[in-house]
């Protein structure tokens, strides 16, 4: 009987425990998905409100060509410290270049 009553609360307790668990990953999932749009520029930079943002946005631009990571950098209007060069904008970032450090010879 004592056995009996023990693997009964054993049994309401892992329930208990794996309903508990089910719920907090269903709402930890649904946050991922809106984790690019949290991104925020403020005075010329891009901020992230969590380090899953930053890296979720890495990974994802990290796998784009390079004119998909030059439309995310416009979209957002920050200013890249390593300019993305492509063919079809080299020759605006060559100009932009020389007029923030003068004439290159």
């Amino acid at each position: 009987m004592k056995n009996l009553n023990l693997f009964k609360i054993a049994i309401f307790s892992l329930l208990a425990f794996t309903t508990s668990c089910r719920e907090e990953l269903t709402d930890t999932s649904s946050d991922k998905t809106n984790i690019i749009d949290q991104a925020a520029v403020k005075n010329g930079r891009l901020y992230f409100p969590n380090k899953e943002s930053l890296s979720a946005t890495y990974k994802n631009l990290k796998k784009e060509n390079l004119e998909s990571v030059q439309n995310f950098i416009d979209e957002k209007g920050i200013e890249s410290l390593v300019p993305v060069i492509t063919q079809k904008n080299e020759n605006k970032v060559i100009s932009e270049l020389k007029s923030r450090n003068g004439e290159w010879t």
